[in-house]
C-alpha cells in the first residue's frame, strides 16, 4: 500500500497546486492562455518558456511576457521558481496584490530554497514591504551565508530601523557578527555586545575597520569597553593593554603588535621579569643596525599631559646607540615623537620614563621599543633586552 499511497499524496499536491494557480490566473478575469497543439510554446519546457518570457519582458513586452509566465507556471507549477517568475511578471503589469500573492507561493514551495528566498527579499524590497523583507532575509541567514551582503544591501536600501533589523532579521551570532562587519554601526556593536556574541577576532576586527575610517574614538570604545575587565585599572589608569606581557602578544589592534625585522628575535620570556610572571625578550644578532624592534602597540588618547614609564634590562647591548621607549604620531610624527632615555651594555631592570603632550590633531599615539641608528664602523646590534611593567597614564 505505500506506493499507491505515495501517488495519492503526490495527487493531492498537484490538485492544491492547480487550485493555487487557479484562483491567481482567474480572479480579475484572468484566462489561461489559449491551448493550441501546434504551436511551438508548447514544445517547450517550463525552464524554457521562462527564458522566452523574460527576453519578452526585457523587450518591454510585458502583455506577452505575463501570457509566457503563466504558460510555464501551468506545465511546473509545483515549482517554486516558476510562482516567483510569476509573481514579479505581475508586479511588471501592475497587478500588486496578486504578485504579493504568487511570490509567497513560491516561498511556501520552496522554504529552503536560497534562490527563491532571496527573490522575496528583492521583491518585499520593491513594494515596500518591511516586514516580508525582514522575514525571508532572516529565513536566508539562518539557511546560508552565501546571501549576506545581498539581504544586507537591500535592508540598506530600504532603510529599515536599526532596533527593528536586529530584533527581526538576525537569526543568530553568525548572521550578526556578519551584519556588523557590513554595517560597522555601534548600535549593532552594542547589541551585539549585550548578547554574548563579541569575541577576540570580531572586536579586532570591528576596531580595525573602524581606524581604517579614522574613526578613532569610536575604536578605542569599542574595543576598551570589550577587553577592559581583562586588566586591571584599563585604560583609565594605564593606557597599555596587556602591560606585563601576562599573555602572549595577540598582534590585534590595540595588543602589542611584533613585526618580523631582519636581526631582532622577539619571545615572551617566562622565567625573567620586573614584575608578574613574564617579560619579552629581544635578541639581537649583531647583523644589522637597527632602528626599530618591530615591538609595538597602539593607543588613543585624548588632548593633554602624559607620563610614559617602562621597565628594561639589558644583556651586552653591543653598540653605542642603546634601546629605549619612543611614543609618537604615526600619522604625523612632527606633532608627537618622544623618547625615553636609552640602555646598552649590561644592566639590571632600569626604569625608563617621559612625559609628553597629546594635542587635538593628534589621534593616534604608537609606542615602540626604538634604536637610534648608530654612526660608527661597528655599527651591528647585538646582545639580549626584556621589557616588563609599562604605564600610560594621565598626568
Amino acid at each position: 500500500m505505500a506506493r499507491p499511497l505515495a501517488v495519492y499524496g503526490l495527487a493531492l499536491a498537484a490538485v492544491a497546486g492547480g487550485l493555487a494557480l487557479a484562483g491567481i490566473l482567474y480572479e480579475a478575469g484572468a484566462r489561461p492562455p489559449a491551448i493550441d497543439h501546434f504551436n511551438l510554446e508548447w514544445r517547450l519546457g517550463s525552464d524554457e518558456l521562462a527564458g522566452v518570457a523574460y527576453r519578452r519582458l526585457a523587450e518591454s513586452n510585458s502583455r506577452e511576457s505575463l501570457r509566457l509566465f503563466e504558460l510555464a507556471l501551468r506545465r511546473d507549477p509545483a515549482s517554486p521558481y516558476r510562482w516567483c517568475d510569476y509573481g514579479e511578471a505581475l508586479l511588471a503589469a501592475g497587478d500588486q496584490e496578486r504578485a504579493a500573492r504568487a511570490v509567497f507561493r513560491g516561498v511556501q514551495m520552496g522554504p529552503a530554497v536560497a534562490p527563491v528566498l532571496m527573490r522575496a527579499v528583492n521583491f518585499a524590497r520593491r513594494v515596500g514591504d518591511a516586514g516580508g523583507a525582514l522575514q525571508h532575509g532572516r529565513q536566508l541567514l539562518a539557511l546560508t551565508p552565501d546571501y549576506d551582503d545581498a539581504i544586507f544591501t537591500a535592508w540598506d536600501r530600504m532603510e529599515l530601523p536599526a532596533a527593528a533589523l536586529l530584533v527581526s532579521g538576525l537569526p543568530d551570532r553568525r548572521s550578526a557578527q556578519s551584519y556588523l562587519r557590513h554595517s560597522l554601526a555601534p548600535t549593532t556593536w552594542r547589541w551585539i555586545e549585550s548578547r554574548g556574541y563579541a569575541d577576540d577576532p570580531l572586536a579586532d576586527k570591528y576596531a580595525a575597520a573602524l581606524l581604517k575610517r579614522h574613526e578613532y574614538a569610536a575604536a578605542w570604545q569599542a574595543w576598551t569597553s570589550y577587553v577592559g575587565a581583562r586588566e586591571a585599572g584599563y585604560p583609565g589608569k594605564n593606557a597599555i593593554f596587556n602591560p606585563g606581557f601576562e599573555r602572549e602578544p595577540a598582534g590585534t589592534v590595540f595588543d602589542w603588535r611584533v613585526d618580523a625585522v631582519p636581526g631582532v628575535a622577539v619571545t615572551r620570556d617566562l622565567a625573567i621579569a620586573a614584575e608578574g610572571k613574564a617579560s619579552l625578550r629581544l635578541r639581537f644578532d649583531h647583523t644589522g643596525n637597527l632602528g626599530d624592534s618591530g615591538v609595538s602597540q597602539r593607543v588613543v588618547l585624548q588632548p593633554g599631559s602624559y607620563r610614559f614609564e617602562g621597565r628594561m634590562r639589558t644583556q651586552e647591548i653591543s653598540s653605542d646607540e642603546g634601546l629605549a621607549f619612543r611614543l609618537f604620531d604615526p600619522e604625523n610624527p612632527s606633532l608627537l615623537d618622544a623618547r625615553t632615555g636609552s640602555l646598552n651594555a649590561t644592566h639590571d631592570w632600569t626604569l625608563l620614563s617621559v612625559d609628553f603632550a597629546v594635542r587635538p590633531a593628534t589621534r593616534l599615539v604608537e609606542v615602540r621599543v626604538a634604536r637610534t641608528p648608530s654612526l660608527k664602523f661597528d655599527n651591528k646590534l647585538g646582545g639580549t633586552a626584556w621589557i616588563d611593567a609599562l604605564v600610560l597614564t594621565a598626568r
